[in-house]
């Protein structure tokens, strides 16, 4: 259809852990974060979910928004903010429409660490492709 999620990747950071106002976040934790369901539910979501901008169908661009967030020891999903990997220029309209879908998503799986709910920050590319 219009729209396809590439893998999703939990980020790695140099260091296991990142502050993040105060509270303590993993980049990779044991056992990372999982959408409800695995990553099939999440490209379903993202597929019934994500609308294209008309008016950049339209135009015919495309692009890719690279979204990070942090998933809650509770599940769910917050600080999110939209990452440029390259220096590529990404419609504003891409990045709007992915940071409102993620931000809308329902509560995940939180990882794990020794055991114990944490915060991992994990990161989601977002793809607007135009179908053939």
């Amino acid at each position: 259809g219009m729209f396809s999620v590439a893998g999703t990747t939990a980020v790695v950071g140099n260091a296991d852990l990142s502050q993040s106002k105060g509270n303590l976040v993993y980049n990779k934790a044991e056992q990372d974060p999982s959408f409800d369901g695995g990553d099939k539910a999440m490209n379903s979501y993202f597929r019934d979910n994500v609308k294209y901008p008309e008016d950049a169908a339209k135009e015919g661009i495309e692009g890719t928004v690279y979204v990070d967030f942090v998933v809650g020891s509770n599940g769910n999903v917050g600080q999110v903010e939209a990452t440029s990997i390259r220096d590529e220029e990404i419609d504003q309209r891409f990045i709007n429409e992915a940071l409102r879908v993620v931000r809308a998503m329902p509560n995940w799986i939180p990882g794990r660490q020794h055991g114990k709910a944490v915060a991992v920050s994990f990161s989601v590319p977002v793809a607007f492709e135009i179908a053939e």
